[in-house]
């Protein structure tokens, strides 16, 4: 009667496996929590649109565009919270009004001002920013009419591929 025990390629086939399984878990976890805040940062454009349209109704206009912030005076129809900052490290909310008036949005940049940019999405180079339009044909950015962006409330525009 021999040993009992196993040996060291079944030991390592069995942690081969187990470190296959984890690899496969965590990336599930990992797209998960993206999209996660993916939906936290749409919940959090409509809200900031919601504001726009109250502050419109006691104001009667909307409010000038801000460069990487909410305007003045929006803060008080939102909920508290550590606005304009977004749910990626670096990322900041930017109202923008543009052409007197013509394009209202709310956009998500994935850049501050000044900083290191942090994308969320794999293919950078095509969605800089993801935007709410409120009036007017929205664009990503005025300066830079070709980044498709992400309009997450336009007809047809879908999530683009996630980290």
């Amino acid at each position: 009667m021999g040993k009992k025990g196993f040996t060291i390629i079944e030991l390592l086939v069995v942690i081969a496996i187990i470190g296959l399984l984890a690899s496969f878990g965590m990336s599930n976890l990992i797209r998960a929590r993206a999209k996660g805040k993916a939906a936290k940062a749409i919940s959090e454009l409509d809200a900031i649109r919601t504001a726009a349209e109250l502050y419109v109704s006691d104001n009667g206009d909307y409010p000038p565009d801000v460069d990487r912030d909410i305007p003045p005076g929006i803060e008080s129809y939102l909920a508290p919270g550590q606005w304009p900052e977004g749910p990626w490290n670096g990322s900041v909310y930017d109202w923008d009004n543009w052409n007197d008036g013509e394009i209202i949005q709310v956009t998500l940049r994935m850049c501050p001002i000044s900083g290191t940019c942090n994308p969320p999405f794999k293919d950078w180079t095509r969605y800089s920013s993801m935007y709410y339009c409120i009036t007017g044909n929205c664009v990503p950015h005025e300066s830079y009419p070709d980044d498709p962006g992400w309009c997450v409330n336009c007809p047809g525009s879908k999530m683009p591929d996630l980290n």
